[in-house]
């Protein structure tokens, strides 16, 4: 399903080993991607460069997030987080 995606791709992921991911359920398999898109956006929020902000109201903006915070929703199983910055 998402092996070929252009966002992510199983055999260039160093952190998992393709023979095992093949052989999970499906179900298995979709939280092991959302784990590693998880990761990404994550490493993507954090990382401290320069992004751009689009808004109706103000238009595009480059922007700097600075003291970044994640923190996971333990009742929906950590699977979603709440972002400040």
């Amino acid at each position: 399903m998402f092996e070929n995606s252009l966002f992510f791709n199983i055999k260039e992921n160093e952190d998992l080993n393709p023979e095992y991911y093949m052989n999970l359920a499906p179900s298995d398999k979709e939280r092991v991607y959302e784990k590693i898109f998880r990761d990404k956006a994550v490493a993507f929020l954090t990382s401290g460069n320069i992004k751009l902000f689009r808004s109706q109201e103000e238009g595009n903006m480059f922007i700097r997030l600075t003291n970044v915070s994640l923190t996971p929703k333990n009742e929906i199983g950590r699977m979603i987080y709440s972002f400040s910055a």
